[in-house]
């Protein structure tokens, strides 16, 4: 509960409850030294944004005080940002920039047409994060009730903070329907902007810390079943311990869901096959191509054979993946590559730790990415059938926001993740 934490006044002396979702500054404040930094003076800036020279030096204060450092440094004939008041400012101007892209994006969804106006939007130069937590809270609550007992306001509260956020946005953000209360069209366009906005202004936070020689914060990755097997956790377990104040929270789901949460800024990196994208706002990085390969456990009777061939095992127990997924294509092509159906499965599975452990006590075969059974292959569990297989190389890599400025955590998880694939190729290489 918001009542928990504390709230910081905002420089109207209004409560300004940030910590809820991370925020370091009030949107006030930062308006305030966006506006210094392009006009050189307080003076200056107060006449731009129509507030007093007092009210502009108070925020001021207020934002160094937040920080910790100090934001500007004065002289007789203005003010110059320090190293610290540039990555703020840099962050800040970011962030509004999300704002009066939701702003545009929202009005074109409304209005079937681009918005003509080139001046910011009412949106972006007016919102309060107040308004934004709300119809964040209403969005994942579904519920105004619930959204006002999240943030320990009241239901007619949350109510005329959403009619104000549809006031400044011109259209209608939320409709009731009977399981609640959920975002319109343009109440989606909007919420990305805004996740994407704190985004910004969390990381400004985290670049000030890392100036210091500080890594901290949070980064949320999310992984493949098969990259949650060996890669991913030694990438992990190697970033923690060289960066003992940073958190890191590991995800899962369909492809379809973590796309859309890493658009929205709930996550920062997928690892995972990589597949042809439909959005020009992400970006892949390769880690390393793989194939898939016949699993089995040490001693079964395949593992006696001699030379083998798809054909001749397509009659064994096989361990499927699951429908619908990168695996399950590649596990058919390897099949119609060689001219036969794939074997009718009557085991699927998508844990690829489940699915060892299945072999390992049975006469079960898979394919698996050998890669990421290195560790059960050098402990002799597990053996790779001489079949070459057609049809399953793949890439293995990350997917990211192509925001061109990511996180200092998520810049060294990435490089992290560089040196484990790295090291998982060696120790391939070194077993072959």
């Amino acid at each position: 509960m918001l009542n928990d934490i504390p709230v910081t006044p905002d420089a109207d002396g209004a409560a300004v409850d940030n910590a809820e979702y991370g925020l370091p500054f009030s949107l006030k404040t930062l308006r305030s030294a966006v506006a210094v930094v392009a006009h050189g003076s307080t003076a200056r800036a107060a006449v731009a944004i129509n507030k007093s020279a007092t009210a502009i030096t108070r925020s001021i204060q207020l934002l160094e005080t937040a920080v910790g450092l100090p934001l500007f440094e004065r002289h007789t004939r203005g003010m110059v940002p320090t190293a610290a008041g540039r990555i703020v400012v840099a962050r800040a101007t970011r962030a509004f920039d999300q704002l009066e892209l939701g702003a545009r994006e929202v009005h074109e969804t409304a209005a079937g047409a681009p918005r003509q106006d080139l001046r910011p939007s009412r949106l972006s130069r007016m919102v309060n994060e107040r308004l934004l937590f709300v119809l964040i809270a209403v969005t994942e609550t579904g519920s105004a009730t619930q959204a006002a007992e999240r943030l320990d306001l009241s239901q007619p509260a949350v109510s005329q903070a959403i009619r104000e956020l549809e006031h400044l946005a011109d259209t209608s953000l939320v409709e009731r329907t009977p399981r609640g209360v959920r975002l319109t069209g343009a109440g989606e366009i909007l919420l990305r902007r805004i996740k994407l906005a704190f985004m910004e202004l969390r990381v400004a936070s985290e670049e000030l810390a890392s100036m210091q020689g500080v890594l901290q914060g949070r980064v949320t990755i999310a992984a493949s079943p098969y990259a949650s097997a060996d890669l991913v956790p030694r990438a992990i377990t190697q970033f923690l311990a060289r960066h003992p104040q940073i958190k890191v929270t590991l995800v899962d789901g369909t492809h379809a869901s973590l796309i859309y949460q890493l658009r929205n800024a709930d996550i920062d990196i997928i690892v995972s096959a990589l597949r042809d994208s439909t959005f020009d706002d992400v970006e892949q990085e390769i880690l390393f191509d793989d194939t898939l390969s016949v699993v089995c456990r040490v001693g079964h009777p395949y593992a006696q054979a001699g030379t083998l061939s798809l054909p001749d095992v397509v009659d064994a127990s096989w361990i499927a993946p699951v429908p619908n997924t990168a695996m399950r294509t590649s596990f058919a092509a390897a099949f119609q590559s060689e001219g036969i159906a794939p074997p009718e499965a009557r085991l699927e599975v998508h844990n690829p730790v489940a699915v060892c452990s299945i072999l390992q006590k049975s006469d079960y075969l898979a394919l698996l990415c050998t890669h990421q059974i290195q560790p059960e292959i050098a402990a002799g569990r597990l053996t790779v059938l001489p079949i070459a297989l057609d049809a399953t190389q793949r890439r293995i890599g990350l997917t990211l926001r192509r925001d061109g400025s990511p996180s200092p955590g998520v810049k060294a998880l990435r490089e992290e993740l560089h040196l484990a694939a790295k090291a998982m190729e060696r120790e391939t290489a070194a077993s072959a």
